[in-house]
């Protein structure tokens, strides 16, 4: 296995190779002008055969991919050495001491502290070797920059602060040793200047954030700035190099435009409250170990768009400090994001980020879905990594040089995405769904409601092998030459679900000795255009069941017209399952039809309706148990491709 170890330090080298592979290109056109067939140099493209056209007569096997099938390298995940899934329950931890701070009214006003939260002392104290003591070892002081500090890092019990008032270009930092803490916000307003407006420092384990009224950070600190020495450079506007654990009835607002809104060096579980952060610096959220949501609302709304570093939502990076981490679940909860680049990513890559030549230390960056409903929408142009290395400015205001990308996908697990419940509206520039490890990736869907829409990429990609056992999935791309279920050329399973996608012809054809559940592969000009409903029926005369309106659906999907247009194209394929369809029964595929009743998720319907009229596209349809899945195309099956994101250099037009 090749491991790159420090992708940034080659990137101006890879950028000058690459432009003088392009030269050569250029010189060879002349020798290959005239052939009509795309030379790529892609080592995977060369292994694709071409595609039998298929046989219009309604051949089960026409239109399918005949290439051979890749067969998936196994992946196994290293385990973690704790359980961060466990509850962090602060209810059940006795503090031992009560800290009240009181940062004040607004701009040049003093700062108070007390230990019963009735009488309070003023903070005068402008240095630590003249701090105040307000507990034994608990001392407090604030500095000529504003920043209110309390220091316990000889302080050997577990102290609760709860935190109130109101300060203009100050802020609150802890420095702390202690294993756990309770930070309460209590109506807390700051507004910082060169410090992040709450920053916990030291070797503290756990933050437990408590969240009571609604608290306001706002971080003063801009991004192109370095503070390292009149200020801070710390990457979150709230920070802390140990876990933050949210908790409370009330609500966080942060606004920054430095780096993160929220960040921790090791791991951000969400047990309840509402967070919502603004972002003009990097992403809202991130962590190096985990993220975890429980219930709770978060919103992120993230428009940065500085090079290399544009705005993403909820972000995990992995360490291969924590072999099995790096993962990301949501098992409950309100998430919406908006972000000029990835929505929510387990980011961690073994290509880019792995810093030894072992595995056994590597992260498993996988998301995981349970519950909970989910809002994804990016803004990003995709863009292919440059061919060149350019030079700007990065967050600390050092200039950088290096090649610049952007892939906006929508979730991203680099190595997994599982999803068994949940409610997700996934709008995205580039993937909606994305696991990348070339060869192990996996996707896995087993549950849950998706709306997963494309307009520049593939709506569900696996670099490894695809499974839909469960769950309700609308996928969508008009875009050449992606499709609605991308897997390459690996295993593409269907054993349960009601789904729908639609793609163009260069798809991951679903492979028919792995699936166990009826899945049927029509082109364009078989399901019919644009703000029309498909409807698969019984065939026959005495076939489904008739009512006074019609005759109830197996299947019925209305396609979007804002999408896919008023007028039908046979280069589109759409692929469809749903348990309602029987192997060995015979089936009409019929277009535009009048629909009566039902209930429909983004026009797929999961309780059928009545169906009338329409044109009959495909007369006696089947599939049997020794093959679930029938194709009616009259397009040639491209085999999945990825589609090129021109790269015009920093800063380019967004959408």
């Amino acid at each position: 296995m090749t491991r790159a170890f420090n992708s940034k330090v080659c990137n101006s080298i890879t950028g000058f190779i690459a432009t003088i592979i392009l030269c050569f290109s250029f010189s060879m056109i002349s020798l290959s002008c005239t052939n009509s067939v795309d030379n790529n140099s892609n080592t995977e493209d060369t292994e694709k055969q071409p595609f039998d056209r298929p046989d219009d007569s309604g051949n089960p096997d026409g239109g399918q991919n005949n290439q051979t099938q890749k067969e998936a390298t196994t992946y196994t995940a290293n385990a973690s050495t704790r359980n961060l899934l466990a509850a962090d329950d602060v209810s059940a931890i006795v503090f031992t001491d009560t800290v009240y701070i009181n940062l004040g009214e607004g701009a040049d006003s003093s700062s108070f502290f007390s230990t019963d939260g009735n009488e309070y002392t003023a903070i005068t104290a402008a240095k630590k070797k003249e701090a105040q003591t307000v507990i034994e070892n608990v001392l407090i002081y604030k500095t000529s920059d504003g920043v209110v500090t309390l220091n316990t890092e000889d302080y050997t019990g577990t102290l609760k602060v709860i935190l109130s008032g109101k300060i203009e270009n100050g802020s609150f930092a802890m420095k702390t040793s202690a294993g756990y803490t309770e930070l309460f916000l209590n109506n807390a307003e700051i507004t910082s200047g060169n410090y992040p407006p709450i920053e916990i420092k030291g070797d503290v384990q756990k933050t437990y954030i408590v969240l009571s009224g609604s608290s306001t950070l706002t971080d003063g600190r801009k991004y192109g700035t370095n503070y390292s020495e009149t200020g801070s450079d710390s990457k979150g506007s709230l920070y802390t190099k140990g876990s933050f654990i949210f908790s409370g009835d009330g609500s966080l607002t942060i606004t920054e435009g430095f780096k993160h809104g929220i960040y921790a060096k090791d791991y951000i579980r969400i047990e309840s409250g509402t967070i919502t952060v603004n972002s003009t610096g990097r992403n809202g959220i991130q962590s190096v170990n985990g993220f975890i949501m429980e219930t709770g609302k978060i919103t992120i709304k993230g428009t940065g768009e500085n090079t290399n570093n544009e705005s993403r939502g909820i972000i995990v990076e992995g360490s291969e400090d924590r072999p099995g981490e790096g993962f990301i679940e949501v098992h409950g909860g309100e998430i919406n994001v908006t972000s000029v680049s990835k929505g929510i990513s387990a980011k961690w890559d073994i290509d880019d980020d792995a810093e030894t030549s072992s595995t056994t230390d590597d992260p498993y960056p996988y998301v995981k879905i349970t519950g909970g409903k989910i809002s994804i929408k990016t803004t990003g142009t995709p863009m292919d990594e440059s061919r060149i290395a350019y030079t700007f400015t990065d967050a600390d205001g050092e200039s950088v040089t290096e090649t610049t990308k952007l892939s906006p996908e929508g979730l991203e697990g680099k190595q997994a995405v599982f999803i068994t419940g949940g409610e997700l509206t996934i709008n995205s520039t580039d993937d909606c769904i994305n696991s990348s490890r070339d060869g192990s990736a996996v996707v896995e869907i087993s549950g849950g409601q998706i709306y997963a829409y494309s307009s520049s990429n593939d709506a569900i990609d696996s670099n490894g092998t695809l499974t839909i056992s469960g769950g309700t999935i609308v996928a969508l791309t008009a875009t050449t030459p992606e499709c609605a279920f991308d897997c390459d050329n690996y295993t593409f399973k269907i054993t349960g679900g009601t789904f729908v996608g639609i793609g163009t012809s260069n798809y991951s054809a679903p492979t028919s000795s792995a699936c166990t559940q009826s899945t049927f592969v029509l082109s364009g000009n078989y399901f019919g255009n644009g703000g029309t409903t498909l409807a698969i029926t019984e065939a026959g005369t005495s076939s489904g069941t008739s009512t006074s309106s019609g005759t109830t659906a197996a299947f019925a999907f209305t396609i979007p017209s804002a999408i896919f247009g008023a007028s039908s194209r046979s280069d589109y394929v759409m692929i469809l399952s749903s348990p309602e369809l029987k192997a060995g029964t015979s089936y009409n595929v019929v277009k535009g039809v009048t629909v009566n009743g039902g209930e429909s998720f983004n026009g797929l319907y999961t309780t059928l309706p009545a169906v009338s009229g329409g044109t009959v596209t495909v007369s006696g349809a089947s599939t049997s148990e020794s093959n679930y899945v029938y194709t009616k195309s009259s397009v040639t099956n491209g085999g999945p491709q990825e589609g090129g994101h021109i790269n015009n250099g920093p800063n380019p037009p967004r959408h």
